[in-house]
Formats: structure tokens, C-alpha cells, sequence
């Protein structure tokens, strides 16, 4: 996956983004901090809600 979607956006952004990006929207995984770590690994852009807090062991997980 190139680009992790976590919170709600509007449609034609979304459809925006799909053209040009793989994505994956999925604003359960805001509610799910273990499983969302697992996907950071394979994110290359990530969209956050600003109630998510990015702590440094997502970080770490992210691709280089």
C-alpha cells in the first residue's frame, strides 16, 4: 500500500487520491493502535485524524 487513510474524507478527494496512489482507507484502525502499527510498516503516507497521537514506536515502524 502507498497511502494509509485514517480519517474521513470526502469522496472526490479520495477518488483524487486513488488515481494516482495505491490507498487504503481505514478510520477503524484510529480506534485500533496495535493493528495500525502493523500497517504503518507498509504505509508510505499516512493521513491522521488529529486525535491520534504519534508516538515514537510508530515512528520506528515506518518504512525508511
Amino acid at each position: 500500500m502507498a497511502v494509509l487513510v485514517l480519517e474521513p474524507l470526502e469522496a472526490d478527494v479520495l477518488e483524487w487520491l486513488a488515481e494516482r496512489h495505491v490507498i487504503q482507507a481505514a478510520p477503524d484502525l484510529a480506534e485500533a493502535p496495535l493493528t495500525l502499527r502493523e500497517h504503518v510498516a507498509q504505509a508510505q503516507a499516512i493521513f491522521l485524524p488529529a486525535s491520534i497521537a504519534l508516538d515514537a514506536e510508530m515512528v520506528r515502524r515506518a518504512p525508511v
